[in-house]
């Protein structure tokens, strides 16, 4: 089946969607690391292989022709798939694009590299590195052994390099790290990157193995709350940098935006060439198959009519979670660094 860019966009409109914006691209399911809490359930780079590049830069090249305004590549490690550079080259030189995301543990991130990510169009540029902790006894504890030192480094030469600004730090808050975070906001402050972003744990893939692997507490997210209040200092130093899903539903919100659920605006691609709707639903009964061998808006358009449901499902869970809204102590998901509701995956 055949369809044109109008013809599609005009489709996902008239079943009441909006057309999608931001793609989250999986380059490989590949990792260096082996974290309880990955939501993917990624293997060991060498067990593994990576997608081959043509097909990621045609789906890069196809979403960038369908009006995609901001695309992510993640893992995995991207930097475990061979062309990591040249796929990332190639997603920069997109005109339609305004954001380029690289999601990344930053472990085997070199200074030659930083010194080529300097060569690509540096305002589409974002990179994105995982920080849980801040110190190696809590970030090693998931990450493992020595990672924490080795994310730290790359974090200090970014800055150096200028791009600090472009640089995020993604934390999965869980209950062993979560009292950590005003100091992870501290540091990312003193590094001068340019945002610390934090999404709470979600329990699938490997995580759902992982029996010590849980949720903050209640009391944890209050202590939180209680010191963004009471500590100027520190409540200072977040609204220069932080994004905290617990603080940012207490600057005046007291329930979620009806515009939480993004639907298609933010799709997912993973390693096998299965497209979900969002990259923290996936449901497979809702997925597009065989994405890596046809072009991206016959797939599109196959999944669409499932699609379409989504805006009713989103609208059954506002009216379920309605007596909730009167609860103070409820996190949300935070806004993410692409300016949405966050979808952020344990990387």
């Amino acid at each position: 089946m055949s369809v044109g860019q109008k013809e599609l966009v005009n489709r996902i409109i008239d079943v009441g969607l909006k057309p999608p914006e931001t793609l989250t691209l999986m380059i490989t399911q590949g990792c260096n690391l082996n974290c309880p809490h990955c939501l993917l359930d990624c293997q060991q780079a060498d067990q593994t292989p990576s997608v081959p590049g043509d097909i990621i830069m045609r789906l890069v090249a196809e979403f960038s022709e369908l009006g995609g305004k901001r695309i992510v590549l993640t893992g995995g490690e991207p930097l475990t798939h061979p062309e990591w550079l040249k796929i990332l080259r190639f997603a920069c030189h997109q005109t339609e694009f305004c954001k380029v995301g690289l999601q990344t543990n930053a472990t085997l991130m070199s200074e030659n590299d930083i010194h080529d990510l300097l060569s690509l169009p540096i305002d589409k540029l974002a990179l994105e590195v995982s920080l849980d902790g801040a110190n190696p006894g809590t970030h090693d504890l998931v990450r493992g052994n020595g990672s924490f030192e080795a994310t730290m480094k790359v974090l200090r030469l970014l800055s150096a390099a200028g791009l600090g600004d472009r640089t995020t730090v993604a934390f999965t808050e869980m209950r062993h790290n979560y009292d950590e975070l005003p100091d992870v906001v501290e540091l990312v402050h003193a590094l001068g990157l340019g945002r610390l972003v934090s999404g709470t744990l979600v329990k699938g893939g490997r995580g759902l193995h992982s029996d010590w692997v849980e949720l903050p507490r209640a009391s944890q997210i209050r202590a939180l709350i209680d010191k963004y209040h009471q500590a100027p200092a520190f409540s200072e130093i977040y609204e220069r940098v932080g994004n905290i899903a617990a603080i940012e539903w207490f600057k005046g919100q007291s329930s979620a935006s009806d515009q939480v659920c993004s639907c298609i605006r933010t799709p997912f691609i993973n390693a096998q060439g299965k497209m979900y709707p969002c990259v923290m639903y996936l449901n497979n009964a809702l997925a597009a198959d065989g994405v890596h061998d046809r072009p991206l808006r016959t797939a599109i358009a196959e999944a669409l009519p499932k699609w379409a449901e989504l805006p009713e499902i989103s609208r059954r869970r506002r009216v379920a979670s309605a007596p909730a809204k009167a609860v103070q102590a409820r996190p949300i998901a935070p806004v993410a660094a692409w300016g949405g509701p966050t979808q952020r995956k344990a990387m």
